[in-house]
């Protein structure tokens, strides 16, 4: 099971300001390097840079935090003190640092409620939220989120209301609600379509594409890639580019592209590294090992495991440490080492068990099984197995019926070849005594052995008849989710044209209000009217923004020449008309000397 990223779910979880990259850094800096300005000012300019850093340098972000912290700390301005620890808590998260993460974020927290700031109390528990699922702790982390939304509504702020949507749904996502997941999704797309946000539109589509991912729709989960890594790159947000690399890295590993799958995967790692954020690497690191591992290369594999395992043990990522063990229980599978295997996917079992989390549960029994298998231990190999049923039930995957019953079968005749045995052993030393005992013994055993022939066609007609009822019901399911997702894709295209639209009327109206400034400047100006003709004025309407109607005056040799004209058209069409007959009245007069009427028409 590969590691993937919903909207980044490394930052957009943790951003609940997604800022322009077009920010202008310099006016900020001015802003706060100008000690005339108001405290609220300079700190306004320090809080905003920290939050744009946040996308390109995590580092950076945390020691602008630090400088906020200080000052806001010094000047006593509690709100800033807390959106300064919001920062800190949410860097540190990211670099790997979480030793006092969450006492970081509980003060903000508490610094936001005594403000009665449901913004800020939605921006802390985002970070908690986050904290939460990194350490394990799910329940705790979908109650952080549940609350940040109710405090997110009550904020007045749509981009934070829509990043508590997005995180929402990431989290569904990644445990197997998919429909939950595709209405928080569906709430995030239509606040970011009213605000026109570059990244929240990107952000959406990744996450659309990432349930065609689920759903195991490779073209429409490749378009949607590639479409939100053109908007979130296009509008400067680099650091969407490696979750995004991450994510098509998936999909081919999914259709056994295994060389394209480790070249996504690498470019990932690289851009992580780049940018010192260990969560991303270690999640690339073991993607990479575990596409080894399928491509039936476990030698290469075992590097990238364990160096993956390094990175999460350092940061106390448990989710990917029992997710790195089970990948080195595989390795350790392929080399017949069965002790190693069962000791590691033993110990990744008991994580997700206590975790519940069904997917890594599933992972481990798959190693467990074979395992038990080749040590000959053929009752846990069955408990195993059992487990595993059930597991692949609960995620309406059946695939397991059939190796259960044969695995019933196996046992049932192990234990009747056992107790054949014994029994042939038991007759040759008292055949004569026990004589009438043996026939009664085989009556009874074939009066068992008809009962169990008669209830296990019982049993596997009742499994047939619930596998079609389940298949249908997923089918059914999978039809929907496709639709709903198709319905969203149609909407976005919709809007998308409309904006389009208002930008190319915007752009034709601007042209034609410029073309109103020319126009008016060929017109005579009104000191001429009076220099020329002391009484006058002048009433002059177009019917559009330009018009074919003009005025035109000159004096000449004492003589003053008024003209009024209307040409041919309405509109542009008669506006360039009117340039063409303004200019032969000026030639008439100025070059040609014309100043009666008729000459000069």
């Amino acid at each position: 099971m590969r590691a993937f990223f919903f909207s980044s779910f490394l930052l957009a979880a943790l951003l609940s300001w997604p800022v322009a990259a077009q920010l202008n850094q310099d006016s900020l800096l001015q802003n706060w390097k100008n000690e005339e300005a108001s405290r609220n000012e300079r700190l306004a300019a320090l809080h905003t840079l920290g939050k744009h850093w946040f996308f390109v340098s995590p580092d950076s972000a945390h020691a602008l935090s630090l400088l906020l912290y200080t000052e806001a700390n010094q000047y006593g301005m509690d709100w800033y003190l807390a959106e300064a620890l919001v920062l800190m808590g949410k860097s540190a998260l990211i670099l790997g640092k979480r030793d006092s993460v969450e006492a970081i974020l509980e003060e903000a927290y508490n610094l936001h409620y005594q403000a009665e700031s449901p913004a800020g109390l939605a921006n802390a528990l985002l970070g908690q939220g986050l904290f939460h699922l990194f350490q394990g702790l799910n329940q705790q982390a979908l109650d952080d989120l549940t609350m940040a939304l109710g405090y997110a509504k009550q904020g007045g702020d749509p981009e934070l209301l829509a990043e508590t949507y997005i995180s929402l749904g990431n989290y569904h996502a990644m445990h197997g609600d998919l429909l939950t997941s595709l209405g928080h999704y569906q709430q995030a797309y239509t606040i970011s379509s009213e605000l026109s946000n570059r990244w929240y539109e990107g952000a959406s589509v990744m996450s659309m594409g990432n349930l065609y991912y689920l759903l195991k729709n490779h073209d429409r989960a490749l378009q949607n890639f590639q479409r939100s890594l053109e908007i979130l790159s296009g509008a400067g947000f680099i650091g969407e580019v490696p979750s995004l690399m991450l994510n098509l890295g998936n999909v081919y590993a999914q259709q056994n592209e295994h060389q394209q799958a480790i070249f996504h995967y690498k470019e990932a790692q690289a851009l992580w590294l780049e940018m010192n954020i260990e969560g991303g690497q270690t999640s690339a690191l073991l993607n990479i090992g575990e596409t080894y591992l399928d491509w039936g290369k476990p030698q290469e594999a075992l590097n990238w495991i364990e160096e993956g395992m390094q990175l999460a043990r350092k940061q106390k990522r448990y989710w990917d440490i029992a997710w790195a063990k089970i990948l080195l229980a595989r390795v350790h599978l392929t080399q017949q080492e069965f002790e190693p295997a069962i000791a590691l996917a033993t110990e990744a079992l008991e994580y997700a068990q206590e975790q519940d989390e069904l997917n890594l549960m599933t992972d481990a029994t798959e190693v467990l099984y074979p395992a038990f298998q080749g040590t000959g231990n053929w009752q846990h190999a069955f408990e195993t197995l059992n487990l595993y049923y059930t597991l692949e039930d609960s995620i309406l995957n059946l695939t397991t019926h059939l190796q259960l019953l044969d695995l019933e079968y196996s046992m049932m005749a192990k234990m009747d070849s056992m107790r054949n045995a014994d029994s042939l052993k038991l007759k040759e030393v008292q055949l004569a005594v026990l004589d009438q005992r043996r026939r009664t013994q085989g009556t009874t055993l074939t009066g068992i052995l008809l009962l169990s022939l008669v209830f296990g066609a019982v049993v596997f007609q009742r499994f047939q008849v619930t596998r079609r009822q389940k298949s249908r019901l997923a089918e059914q399911k999978e039809m929907v989710d496709e639709t709903l997702l198709s319905l969203a894709d149609q909407k976005h295209l919709v809007d998308q044209a409309y904006q389009d639209l208002t930008h190319k009327n915007k752009e034709i109206l601007d042209s034609i209000t410029y073309a109103k400034r020319i126009q008016s400047a060929i017109l005579p100006p009104y000191q001429q009217f009076v220099k020329c003709l002391p009484k006058s004025f002048v009433f002059y309407q177009p019917k559009d923004i330009v018009a074919g109607d003009f005025y035109w005056t000159e004096c000449v040799d004492g003589q003053t020449m008024v003209a009024a004209a209307d040409c041919t058209g309405h509109g542009v069409p008669g506006a360039l008309v009117s340039m063409v007959c303004r200019n032969g009245l000026q030639r008439a007069v100025r070059e040609f000397g014309a100043t009666t009427p008729g000459k000069i028409l």
